[in-house]
This record gives structure tokens, sequence and C-alpha cells, in this order.
């Protein structure tokens, strides 16, 4: 439990953290929990990426589909977008999974093991596994 000084003291400060206020300040702050770039709320091309390439991406997809209404255009967008984040991640997975760390044995590796035996947690069901 806190004391009634501390208490007092991490309110003083909190007055003092006021966060970013520059607009610059704010976008930085945006990012800072950002790590892979695969999920949230927002698509973005990351800085290793190249925003002409993914530009040209979606021109040509324009082009082949050529959308004629918000919904197409939004469908359009989102088709870009999803081919971009599938190729990231397959980038992300290639620099992760080595053929050199990977096991010798696929069957003996954790993943396997728990993608196989299912887990359950209904104790009927349990009961029924153990007999």
């Amino acid at each position: 439990m806190s004391t009634p000084a501390q208490i007092s003291a991490n309110q003083a400060n909190a007055q003092l953290s006021t966060g970013p206020r520059t607009p610059e300040g704010k976008a930085a702050s945006a990012r800072n929990h950002f790590s892979h770039g695969l999920s949230g709320s927002q698509f973005t091309v990351l800085d290793w990426e190249h925003q002409h390439a993914f530009d040209e991406l979606l021109q040509s997809l324009d082009l082949e589909h050529q959308p004629a209404t918000p919904t197409e255009q939004i469908l359009v967008r989102k088709l870009a977008q999803h081919y971009w984040l599938t190729q990231r991640a397959i980038t992300l997975q290639n620099s992760c999974f080595k053929p050199e760390i990977a096991p010798e044995d696929p069957k003996s590796s954790s993943l396997s093991t728990s993608v196989t035996r299912p887990r359950t947690t209904e104790p009927s069901t349990r009961a029924s596994l153990s007999s």
C-alpha cells in the first residue's frame, strides 16, 4: 500500500507529465509500441518497405479492376493492403524461421504437439480422456 506522501508525490508528478503536444510528438508517440505492423487499427507502409512499391501495386489493381463505386474502391484498396500484409508476414516469417534452427524431427517440436493434442477445459471431457 502506498503512503499518503507517495500518493501526493505521484499526483504532483503526474501534473507535469502531459504527454506530447506537437503533431510530430503525437505521431511519434502513437508508434511507441509498434513492433511488426501485422495488426493494428491502421494500415502503414513501414520505414523499411517502399511506399512507391505499394503505390504501384494499388495503381495496378485500380487499372485491372476499375472500381466504379465507393464500395469497389474500398475493396480494391483492402485487396492491396491484405496482399502487402501477407508479403510482410512471409518476409518476417522467413527471417525468423531459418532452416538451420528448425528441429530435426518436426513431430518433437512443442508447436506440433500443441497443434496435434487438443486442449480442453471441460471437466467431463478431461475425465473421459483420462479413463
